[in-house]
């Protein structure tokens, strides 16, 4: 007999041993998940509602010393369902005596040195961070408790933003392959329930099936039957991701021109400057931590540095307030001003104040890349056309077209790297 077949006939019994003892005594559940509550579900809830007004008391104060809350809405400019105005200007508090000019004329380590980032720009800690999960608003809680009887009103902390800086509910859906049916909901918030009769003979079998799974609840670590859950009664779940993302109607009127502040923008473009970009994906690294002391505590969440974002889409971006990850910059003013300083643009007033108004008439973005490139369509909104040819290595400007969208191009990129691109 070889030496390997009897190595083997020795060893074969040991594993078959092992691999039986293994499979009889697995590892404890919290060698994957955290461990169960020690006390009784009725003790942890009394305990969290005790705490609630001061766990809220503490992220309003935080809120207020960071941004400016108010309602001030744009006149004439509303969300693309009609039912919520967009917030207009900068949120974003600043150090006594220091103005957006004085800080984007600075260095990130004078900055840095000096403490004067705001404290809007930094990470936004969650209402309650050792806890965690998600919070819903109360419109939204109460519609989806009419709907499914589903209750999403957790026990230990609500929605800390005002409901005038959230988008609105429920949000329209558009298709981009039928932009002409318009807002296909009729108004309605989509559910397990409702789904069928509201989409039916409008999209196809295999959407409809993607569409109702993404309407099946299931349950999450804090919506669950289990004890630790954060809701008073055994919960289905929550949703397992949203039915479209975020909507805008493609296209524009054959007799759009061009605003002003559109024609404003056409200034040159700057190179980004600090951030990294990740080639041939739409992440970004911006480095914040190049302007402030990471590691201190904001309401027990620790800024650390961020890792790449995920960078922003244009389709629908006036609907869907706050941005970043963590919900820190409240308007698009806000996120202008933010990238302006962290990409080292500098940015002019009257640019900055163009940003936003361009962001929020898409259209007529789209109407000046028709006029300048004699195109009948400029294709979907969340597309800079004439900048993605170029990208590809085609050029679809010829002869005088060529000069005057050169001059208007810097226009697009500015749009594009400050609200696409990051």
């Amino acid at each position: 007999m070889r030496p390997v077949s009897k190595i083997g006939a020795v060893f074969t019994p040991t594993l078959a041993l092992t691999v039986a003892a293994l499979a009889a005594d697995p590892l404890p559940p919290d060698a994957t998940y955290r461990p169960l509550p020690t006390l009784p579900f009725s003790a942890v809830k009394a305990n969290d509602e005790a705490h609630k007004r001061e766990v809220m008391q503490r992220q309003s104060t935080t809120l207020g010393e960071r941004y400016d809350l108010a309602n001030r809405p744009i006149q004439g400019v509303m969300m693309s369902g009609g039912q919520k105005p967009v917030q207009a200007g900068v949120r974003v508090k600043l150090a006594s005596g220091v103005t957006w000019d004085h800080l984007a004329a600075m260095s990130p380590d004078d900055i840095k040195a000096r403490g004067l980032l705001p404290e809007g720009f930094k990470p936004l800690p969650h209402v309650k961070q050792a806890t965690g999960g998600q919070v819903f608003p109360d419109n939204q809680i109460d519609q989806i408790s009419k709907l499914e009887q589903r209750d999403l009103r957790r026990f230990d902390v609500n929605f800390d933003l005002p409901d005038h800086l959230t988008p609105e509910f429920p949000p329209p859906i558009f298709l981009t392959t039928a932009p002409q049916l318009g807002d296909v909901s009729r108004g309605q918030l989509l559910s397990i329930r409702n789904f069928y009769e509201i989409m039916n003979g409008i999209i196809t079998p295999v959407q409809m099936e993607g569409l109702r799974l993404l309407l099946t609840p299931f349950p999450q670590e804090e919506f669950n039957q289990t004890e630790d859950r954060k809701v008073a009664a055994p919960s289905l779940g929550v949703l397992s991701g949203l039915p479209f993302e975020l909507p805008y109607q493609c296209g524009f009127p054959p007799n759009a021109r061009p605003t002003a502040a559109v024609r404003a923008l056409s200034t040159r473009y700057r190179e980004p400057q600090g951030a990294d970009f990740i080639s041939g994906q739409q992440h970004a690294r911006l480095k914040l931590e190049r302007f402030y002391e990471a590691g201190k505590t904001s309401n027990d969440l620790v800024m650390l540095p961020d890792g790449p974002i995920k960078t922003f889409t244009l389709r629908g971006i006036k609907d869907s307030p706050p941005y970043m990850h963590d919900g820190r910059l409240l308007t698009l003013g806000d996120t202008v001003e933010f990238f302006n300083l962290v990409l080292g643009l500098r940015l002019t007033q009257q640019e900055k104040d163009a940003l936003p108004s361009v962001l929020h008439h898409l259209q007529a973005v789209q109407a000046l890349l028709a006029e300048l490139t004699g195109a009948a369509s400029a294709g979907p909104c969340d597309e800079f056309v004439v900048a993605r040819q170029r990208e590809i290595g085609s050029d679809p400007l010829e002869g005088q077209k060529k000069k005057s969208f050169r001059k208007a191009l810097p226009a697009h990129a500015s749009v594009h790297y400050v609200a696409k691109k990051l």
